[in-house]
């Protein structure tokens, strides 16, 4: 979540050039009610969606890496500096890898 306004986003980050790459979502989920949020890759794509709708997308390296040792974050503080920290629960949490 980014901000008091609760806009949801996704980060990706190139193992080999360490920049990183968001996809901000247009609407926020702080209204007290439960929502599914998703983010997909897709060749040049990161996309996050709410509620099953695509509500952000930013452009990625096509040879975007992400292979590295370090632990998957959800929702929380990630292995590196400048993330935010989500406050709220979570539910049904699953991850996938075509």
């Amino acid at each position: 979540m980014d901000g008091t306004a609760g806009d949801p986003s996704c980060v990706v980050v190139d193992d080999r050039r360490p920049r990183i790459h968001v996809a901000y979502s247009d609407v926020s989920v702080a209204d007290g009610r439960w929502h599914t949020l998703e983010c997909r890759r897709e060749a040049t794509a990161l996309t996050v969606f709410v509620d099953g709708v695509p509500q952000g997308t930013a452009k990625i390296p096509a040879d975007l890496s992400v292979h590295n040792t370090a632990p998957l974050s959800i929702g929380g503080k990630g292995a590196y500096r400048d993330n935010d920290q989500f406050q709220g629960a979570l539910d049904d949490v699953w991850y996938s890898k075509a």
